[in-house]
Protein backbone atom coordinates (compact mmCIF):
# COMPACT_ATOMS: atom_id res chain seq x y z
CA UNK A 1 0.00 0.00 0.00
CA UNK A 2 1.63 3.53 -1.23
CA UNK A 3 2.12 6.56 1.06
CA UNK A 4 0.23 9.71 0.93
CA UNK A 5 1.78 12.51 2.23
CA UNK A 6 -0.29 15.07 4.09
CA UNK A 7 0.57 19.07 3.45
CA UNK A 8 -0.59 21.60 5.30
CA UNK A 9 -2.12 24.80 2.94
CA UNK A 10 -3.17 24.44 -0.46
CA UNK A 11 -6.91 23.88 -1.30
CA UNK A 12 -9.34 26.06 -3.04
CA UNK A 13 -7.24 29.18 -3.91
CA UNK A 14 -9.31 31.07 -5.93
CA UNK A 15 -7.43 32.21 -9.19
CA UNK A 16 -5.28 35.49 -9.26
CA UNK A 17 -7.12 38.18 -11.05
CA UNK A 18 -4.98 39.58 -13.89
CA UNK A 19 -6.48 42.93 -14.94
CA UNK A 20 -4.22 44.79 -17.94
CA UNK A 21 -5.77 47.64 -17.71
CA UNK A 22 -4.35 48.58 -13.76
CA UNK A 23 -6.99 51.05 -12.16
CA UNK A 24 -5.64 51.24 -8.61
CA UNK A 25 -7.71 52.16 -5.64
CA UNK A 26 -7.14 55.63 -4.20
CA UNK A 27 -6.33 55.67 -0.10
CA UNK A 28 -7.51 57.62 2.52
CA UNK A 29 -9.69 56.30 5.06
CA UNK A 30 -12.58 59.42 4.03
CA UNK A 31 -15.51 58.16 6.05
CA UNK A 32 -15.73 55.52 9.54
CA UNK A 33 -18.82 53.67 10.28
CA UNK A 34 -19.09 52.04 13.89
CA UNK A 35 -21.15 48.66 13.66
CA UNK A 36 -22.67 47.20 17.22
CA UNK A 37 -20.94 44.00 16.82
CA UNK A 38 -24.16 42.19 17.58
CA UNK A 39 -25.58 43.06 14.08
CA UNK A 40 -22.65 41.30 11.83
CA UNK A 41 -23.04 37.49 10.21
CA UNK A 42 -19.02 36.42 10.78
CA UNK A 43 -18.61 32.54 9.49
CA UNK A 44 -16.40 30.48 11.75
CA UNK A 45 -13.77 31.41 8.57
CA UNK A 46 -13.71 35.17 9.94
CA UNK A 47 -15.78 36.37 6.93
CA UNK A 48 -18.44 38.62 7.09
CA UNK A 49 -21.81 38.30 5.24
CA UNK A 50 -21.34 40.03 1.89
CA UNK A 51 -25.05 40.47 0.92
CA UNK A 52 -25.93 41.83 4.62
CA UNK A 53 -22.91 44.81 4.16
CA UNK A 54 -23.50 45.76 0.93
CA UNK A 55 -27.14 46.21 1.02
CA UNK A 56 -28.22 50.13 2.06
CA UNK A 57 -30.84 48.99 4.00
CA UNK A 58 -28.61 47.02 6.42
CA UNK A 59 -27.21 50.25 7.11
CA UNK A 60 -29.93 52.81 7.25
CA UNK A 61 -31.72 50.10 9.80
CA UNK A 62 -28.84 50.22 11.94
CA UNK A 63 -28.61 54.09 11.59
CA UNK A 64 -32.14 54.53 12.64
CA UNK A 65 -31.89 51.80 15.48
CA UNK A 66 -29.15 53.09 16.98
CA UNK A 67 -26.73 50.87 16.70
CA UNK A 68 -24.73 52.39 13.96
CA UNK A 69 -22.60 55.59 13.92
CA UNK A 70 -21.32 56.88 10.51
CA UNK A 71 -18.42 59.59 10.44
CA UNK A 72 -18.66 61.23 7.35
CA UNK A 73 -15.46 63.47 6.82
CA UNK A 74 -12.25 61.54 8.14
CA UNK A 75 -8.95 61.33 6.82
CA UNK A 76 -6.58 59.22 7.79
CA UNK A 77 -4.88 55.70 7.35
CA UNK A 78 -5.17 52.07 7.78
CA UNK A 79 -1.72 49.54 8.49
CA UNK A 80 -2.93 46.69 6.83
CA UNK A 81 -1.60 44.84 9.77
CA UNK A 82 1.33 42.89 11.61
CA UNK A 83 1.68 39.41 11.94
CA UNK A 84 1.19 37.98 15.42
CA UNK A 85 3.24 34.33 16.05
CA UNK A 86 3.23 31.73 17.89
CA UNK A 87 5.74 29.10 18.57
CA UNK A 88 5.91 26.35 15.78
CA UNK A 89 6.40 22.86 15.96
CA UNK A 90 8.73 20.62 14.33
CA UNK A 91 11.26 21.92 11.43
CA UNK A 92 8.65 25.15 11.38
CA UNK A 93 10.24 28.13 13.94
CA UNK A 94 7.36 29.95 14.69
CA UNK A 95 3.48 30.14 13.00
CA UNK A 96 1.36 32.94 12.20
CA UNK A 97 -1.47 32.54 13.86
CA UNK A 98 -3.28 36.28 13.03
CA UNK A 99 -2.92 39.67 12.42
CA UNK A 100 -2.71 43.01 14.70
CA UNK A 101 -4.75 46.34 12.80
CA UNK A 102 -4.53 49.86 13.39
CA UNK A 103 -6.61 52.95 11.89
CA UNK A 104 -6.05 56.03 12.40
CA UNK A 105 -8.68 58.60 11.29
CA UNK A 106 -9.18 62.51 12.40
CA UNK A 107 -12.16 63.94 12.55
CA UNK A 108 -12.65 67.86 12.32
CA UNK A 109 -15.67 67.50 14.19
CA UNK A 110 -14.32 68.52 17.75
CA UNK A 111 -16.29 70.29 20.29
CA UNK A 112 -19.65 69.07 19.71
CA UNK A 113 -18.51 65.30 19.69
CA UNK A 114 -16.91 65.24 23.36
CA UNK A 115 -19.37 63.18 24.22
CA UNK A 116 -19.48 60.95 21.41
CA UNK A 117 -15.71 59.56 21.84
CA UNK A 118 -16.07 59.38 25.78
CA UNK A 119 -19.14 57.11 25.41
CA UNK A 120 -17.64 55.03 22.20
CA UNK A 121 -13.68 54.73 24.22
CA UNK A 122 -15.49 52.96 26.57
CA UNK A 123 -17.38 50.55 24.88
CA UNK A 124 -14.18 48.26 24.23
CA UNK A 125 -14.81 45.24 22.06
CA UNK A 126 -18.50 46.65 21.23
CA UNK A 127 -17.85 47.66 17.89
CA UNK A 128 -16.61 46.82 14.75
CA UNK A 129 -15.20 49.57 12.29
CA UNK A 130 -15.88 49.91 8.80
CA UNK A 131 -14.35 52.53 6.08
CA UNK A 132 -14.43 53.31 2.79
CA UNK A 133 -11.56 54.48 -0.01
CA UNK A 134 -12.50 55.95 -2.78
CA UNK A 135 -14.58 53.14 -4.39
CA UNK A 136 -14.18 50.15 -1.94
CA UNK A 137 -15.62 49.42 1.84
CA UNK A 138 -13.88 47.26 4.54
CA UNK A 139 -15.01 46.31 7.73
CA UNK A 140 -12.70 44.34 10.72
CA UNK A 141 -13.36 41.12 11.55
CA UNK A 142 -13.47 41.60 14.92
CA UNK A 143 -14.34 44.03 17.89
CA UNK A 144 -12.17 47.06 17.75
CA UNK A 145 -10.39 49.21 20.67
CA UNK A 146 -11.03 53.09 20.29
CA UNK A 147 -8.88 55.22 21.53
CA UNK A 148 -9.44 58.95 21.11
CA UNK A 149 -7.45 62.43 21.50
CA UNK A 150 -7.74 65.53 21.13
CA UNK A 151 -3.86 67.07 21.21
CA UNK A 152 -3.85 70.77 20.50
CA UNK A 153 -0.83 72.14 19.04
CA UNK A 154 1.02 75.32 19.75
CA UNK A 155 0.85 76.89 16.47
CA UNK A 156 -2.24 79.31 16.90
CA UNK A 157 -3.36 78.79 13.63
CA UNK A 158 -3.44 74.78 13.78
CA UNK A 159 -6.95 73.15 14.01
CA UNK A 160 -8.10 71.13 16.97
CA UNK A 161 -9.12 67.52 15.29
CA UNK A 162 -10.52 64.18 16.88
CA UNK A 163 -7.67 61.70 16.40
CA UNK A 164 -8.90 58.65 17.08
CA UNK A 165 -6.80 55.22 17.08
CA UNK A 166 -9.05 51.53 16.20
CA UNK A 167 -7.13 48.63 17.42
CA UNK A 168 -7.64 45.08 16.35
CA UNK A 169 -6.38 41.48 16.25
CA UNK A 170 -7.93 38.97 13.97
CA UNK A 171 -7.17 35.52 13.11
CA UNK A 172 -8.01 35.90 9.35
CA UNK A 173 -5.09 37.73 7.54
CA UNK A 174 -6.63 39.97 5.84
CA UNK A 175 -9.56 42.96 6.03
CA UNK A 176 -12.27 41.94 3.86
CA UNK A 177 -13.13 44.20 1.22
CA UNK A 178 -16.81 45.30 -0.12
CA UNK A 179 -18.23 46.92 -2.90
CA UNK A 180 -18.89 50.67 -2.18
CA UNK A 181 -21.56 51.73 -4.41
CA UNK A 182 -24.56 50.12 -3.54
CA UNK A 183 -24.07 51.79 0.27
CA UNK A 184 -21.95 54.99 -0.74
CA UNK A 185 -24.52 57.64 0.38
CA UNK A 186 -24.93 56.31 3.91
CA UNK A 187 -21.25 57.89 4.29
CA UNK A 188 -22.92 61.39 3.79
CA UNK A 189 -23.69 63.99 6.23
CA UNK A 190 -27.48 63.40 7.58
CA UNK A 191 -29.86 63.29 10.42
CA UNK A 192 -32.08 60.74 11.91
CA UNK A 193 -36.07 62.13 11.54
CA UNK A 194 -38.16 61.16 14.13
Amino acid sequence: MPLVYKICGGGDIPAHICNPCISTENGNVRSIGLIDATLLDISDEGLIEKAQVEALSFWEKGVTDGKIHIVPNTRGTFDGGSPVSSAGFGDVKEIVTGKDFTLVFNDPNHKENEAFYAAIANAPGAYHIAWRTDTELRISGTAVNIDPVDNTEEDPTSAVLWTVTATWTQKRKTVQIFDLVPVKKIFNCFEVED
